[in-house]
């Protein structure tokens, strides 16, 4: 049985279907990891907002070659 990441439909569906294998639908799971990837880059976005200028041009990936 598919459902999503509510733990109460877990117990009343062990409760009904004693036999059934249930597995959480992709779409939660995606939606779950995003969020929290979201989450990890503001928070990472802001510590750099709140640093000083040096900080954000010494990061990796910038045009910056240091010549």
């Amino acid at each position: 049985m598919t459902i999503d990441m509510n733990a109460s439909y877990q117990g009343v569906i062990k409760d009904l279907f004693p036999n059934a294998k249930i597995i959480i639908d992709s779409f939660h799971i995606v939606q779950l990891m995003t969020r929290v990837m979201n989450k990890t880059r503001v928070i990472i976005i802001r510590a750099f907002n709140t640093s000083n200028g040096e900080d954000k041009r010494n990061t990796v990936g910038s045009s910056d070659t240091g010549d």
